[in-house]
């Protein structure tokens, strides 16, 4: 060592270090060169990796070992001459007796991102110089420390960016809207998962969607055009995004360089949108219904009881008598039609529970189906007895409808369709069983859900079994449904008997 002049040794030790990038790396080879010294016994760094992270580096069996600090080590901004805080801390986290120690604090510079991240590190020398020979010690011991402020620095901040930038694309990944960077010639840039698979420095509407041609509708050409913000909705592989795009300036005056675009999935919520309004045409074409029912129904009553008068003025052996008897039957029949359709199209918010009879409310329901039944062999069987129930009669009659129009709809021309009715002990039960094609099994413990639908656009919204589960179950009751692919299905309808309810 002697042999060695010391500015040479010194400019040997600053190129090696220099070349060093790892903290362990850093470490093993400070370490290695302090213990050149005689001195010197041991070194220890206490180094926060990260934000609220903090390590201590230490030789184990010649080996170097990093170990997790749960708190934070004595902080000052001077070297620390064999402080007792400073022994009882290293001792108690390497858990062996350390000797008397020198502490010098790796301060980062002012300007670095570093500087105010955590607590500053620092190496700790153990030493056996003593009092009289500890000040010559540190000025030997300088030279080597003060350029590992330097060393260190380029390392914490190259874990420090390295671990931003894994942090910032796992964040970026995690996000399950596709957000895709590109230039001005729509190269993509960068992109997460939700855009594509990794892939980069390709057409941003080749990774997307796969076209050789700009998205329709892409509001990024605007964008370049206005050096500002755009959205505007564009399809994909059968969905709608609506896309915003911002663009990317290093001044206000400077011209765009790069776009930002984010993607969102629109195409439930469009969907969902068009459900609610057919949803609300309903709604309103069963009020107008209703109107028109009523309107309806006065001149019937003039025509019922005109014909019931002639009928009693006519003889019985003459064929007009018989003819009037026809005519006031007819207006009958559609007058309990617009009673039953009155009943459907009733705001049932207006109405309390009654005890009626379960018979009655499908025989109601049955007269607003007849024009379903015309291409079915339709098989009806309806119970006498007890059959009194405790519901809300409109809400019920929609029950009804929903189920048999179902089963009409899943039928083939000339189907079977059986519609009855069980009396059991304590319960009621309305059935109603097709021979269509059946519910898959992956789909039928969905068929409850709100807006789900396997009918053809304009058939269904997606409401009715929903509907009626909600209101089944309101009156204590519960529907089950039993189906075979290829077979068809059975809806049942399960309520409580009405034996305690009063009128």
């Amino acid at each position: 060592m002697e042999q060695v002049k010391p500015s040479k040794k010194i400019i040997q030790y600053l190129d090696h270090l220099t070349q060093l990038s790892d903290v362990e790396q850093i470490f093993s080879f400070i370490n290695q060169e302090l213990k050149r010294f005689k001195k010197v016994r041991d070194t220890f760094l206490c180094f926060s990796p990260g934000v609220k992270n903090r390590c201590i580096l230490f030789t184990e069996n010649k080996k170097i070992s990093m170990k997790p600090l749960s708190e934070s080590w004595p902080q000052g901004q001077t070297i620390r001459i064999d402080s007792s805080d400073d022994s009882h801390y290293i001792a108690n986290h390497i858990k062996r007796p350390v000797g008397q120690l020198l502490a010098f604090p790796i301060l980062m510079s002012q300007g670095s991102p570093l500087y105010k991240l955590d607590v500053p590190a620092t190496i700790y020398v153990e030493h056996i110089a003593g009092q009289s020979g500890v000040a010559d010690l540190i000025q030997d011991l300088l030279p080597y420390i003060q350029p590992l402020q330097y060393a260190l620095e380029r390392s914490f901040l190259q874990s420090f960016l390295r671990g931003a930038s894994i942090e910032w694309q796992n964040t970026f990944d995690g996000l399950k809207d596709p957000i895709c960077i590109i230039d001005i010639e729509f190269n993509a840039l960068r992109s997460n998962l939700g855009f594509s698979d990794g892939r980069s420095h390709e057409k941003c509407y080749e990774l997307f969607s796969g076209d050789q041609q700009k998205c329709k509708g892409c509001p990024v050409p605007k964008v370049i055009e206005t050096n500002s913000y755009q959205t505007a909705v564009v399809k994909n592989r059968g969905k709608n995004y609506e896309v915003h795009s911002y663009p990317i300036k290093r001044s206000k005056d400077e011209s765009v360089t790069t776009i930002v675009s984010h993607y969102v999935d629109v195409s439930k919520k469009q969907e969902l949108l068009s459900k609610m309004l057919q949803s609300e045409k309903l709604a309103v074409i069963g009020h107008l219904a209703g109107n028109i029912a009523h309107e309806l129904n006065n001149p019937l009553t003039g025509i019922r009881s005109l014909a019931d008068i002639l009928t009693a003025e006519v003889n019985e052996d003459l064929q007009l008598k018989s003819d009037l008897k026809e005519v006031s039957a007819a207006a009958e029949r559609c007058q309990k039609i617009i009673k039953s359709l009155m009943l459907f199209s009733s705001d049932h918010r207006k109405t309390n529970k009654q005890v009626v009879s379960m018979k009655e409310q499908v025989e109601v329901s049955l007269t607003l189906l007849k024009s379903s039944f015309r291409s079915l062999n339709v098989s009806i069987n309806l119970e006498n007895g007890d059959d009194k129930i405790f519901i809300i009669p409109e809400l019920f009659i929609q029950v009804i409808y929903n189920l048999v129009q179902n089963a009409c709809q899943a039928s083939k021309e000339g189907g079977a369709l059986y519609i009855s009715t069980v009396l059991q002990p304590g319960v009621v039960l309305f059935k109603v069983k097709d021979e269509g094609g059946g519910i898959p099994k992956e789909i039928i413990s969905e068929i409850f859900t709100p807006f789900f639908t396997t009918k053809d656009k304009g058939q269904g919204t997606g409401l009715g079994l929903s509907m009626s589960q909600s209101v089944v179950e309101s009156f204590g009751g519960k529907i089950i449904v039993s189906s075979e692919e290829g077979e068809g299905s059975e809806f049942i309808v399960r309520l409580p008997r009405a034996s305690g309810a009063t009128l």
